[in-house]
């Protein structure tokens, strides 16, 4: 199970896809078409804890809509997405009345304006677009369609932030891709001073070479950044037995390797400008990449927690990756790792194994995890810390 976030017009989270493969071997992601699938869902891993009250969006192929473990589902939480293998049939149609009557939001998938899909406009809420399946300089003309009528539009496969402009100014509502791992269109020089110096300040703080001192020092030049350490190391997310009072105690009672990410963790929430769902999938592969070579078994797994974090910095500083790590004292595994230098080291296939979770990409985790146990419950718990360092960082 895997999730890909749906935006809103301002770049906040408004809902999550959920992507799911019932087994190895079955051939895509997404289709939830078991109620096995369904089970997991809702009571091994469970719908909060992947989506945090925001609305999943459930990927309905045919099987699945006549069945009734659809129905188990509760409406107020999820959106049900009918894939484009749904035909309008009676037998279709009946059921997508049924489950509107229930409460259920309906979105259809893959819209590309054929004429077998139009019946399902009368009867759905959500329109999602491919901005694969339809060519851009078609796209503005066949929005015609759509005026006056009463349905949110979802564009899906944005891949830039050009993309995403233009999709706003043909009207739609909500966006979803990977535009928000990929850098703009930027020169070197219009970089923010400001970015680059916390960046340069995150990896002090990471690395592994620095002393309990340097630490500390560090730390201390700065009161507000102080406090909101301390606040975040007593919250219930990083688990402390006793209130901890200062940095030198923190020091001492989590060890240097765990306050030095958890600061360089803040260091890079201090970055504005970004949607915050940037900041949250680094949080996500740096908490799994640690997790991941502890379960493998690789050496140093506090570097792995860098690996992670780092890993967003292209997007965030709007500059190639290798432009960026040339600015910052890195180890040249870490470097070779994150420009995709060396694709089969421990460090490469750690981080594609957490970013295919993260795009729901299977066999770019299949060929990751190599047999390796884990992938799944390291991604679950990455998650669910993610939402509480968000959660304590705003209290």
């Amino acid at each position: 199970m895997a999730r890909q976030p749906i935006f809103d017009r301002k770049m906040n989270v408004r809902a999550y896809e959920l992507l799911y493969r019932a087994s190895r071997s079955a051939a895509s992601a997404g289709q939830v078409d078991e109620p096995a699938a369904l089970a997991t869902m809702l009571v091994e891993i469970g719908l909060d804890s992947l989506v945090g009250g925001l609305p999943a969006f459930v990927n309905v192929p045919p099987a699945l809509l006549h069945s009734d473990a659809l129905r188990l589902l509760p409406p107020a939480n999820v959106v049900l997405e009918l894939l484009e293998n749904n035909k309008a049939t009676d037998e279709t149609l009946r059921s997508v009345k049924d489950l509107k009557a229930m409460g259920y939001r309906l979105a259809f998938d893959d819209f590309t304006f054929d004429e077998s899909q139009l019946p399902f406009l009368d009867h759905v809420h959500i329109i999602k677009i491919d901005l694969l399946g339809v060519p851009m300089d078609q796209l503005e003309r066949k929005m015609e369609l759509f005026q006056g009528r009463k349905l949110t539009l979802l564009a899906e496969k944005i891949d830039s932030e050009e993309q995403a402009v233009a999709c706003v100014r043909m009207g739609f509502h909500l966006f979803q891709g990977h535009f928000l791992s990929r850098p703009s269109t930027m020169s070197k020089r219009t970089v923010s001073l400001n970015r680059l110096a916390l960046a340069q300040l995150m990896v002090k703080f990471l690395d592994p070479d620095a002393s309990l001192e340097e630490i500390e020092k560090l730390v201390a030049s700065d009161v507000t950044f102080s406090y909101r350490l301390l606040k975040l190391i007593n919250s219930a997310s990083v688990g402390v037995a006793c209130k901890v009072e200062s940095i030198r105690q923190a020091l001492m009672f989590l060890g240097v390797a765990r306050v030095r990410a958890l600061a360089g963790l803040l260091v890079m929430t201090s970055m504005g400008g970004k949607p915050r769902e940037l900041f949250v999938n680094a949080m996500v592969r740096a908490r799994m990449c640690e997790h991941l070579s502890r379960q493998w078994r690789l050496k140093e797994p506090e570097q792995y927690f860098t690996l992670g974090l780092l890993s967003v910095l292209d997007a965030l500083m709007d500059m190639p990756m290798e432009d960026v790590l040339r600015e910052l004292p890195i180890s040249d595994s870490l470097r070779a790792a994150l420009c995709g230098a060396e694709s089969e080291s421990e460090m490469a296939r750690v981080l594609q194994c957490a970013t295919g979770y993260e795009r729901g990409d299977w066999d770019a985790v299949e060929h990751a995890a190599a047999h390796e146990p884990g992938s799944s419950e390291a991604y679950k718990e990455a998650v669910e810390w993610s939402a509480a360092i968000v959660q304590a960082e705003a209290a």
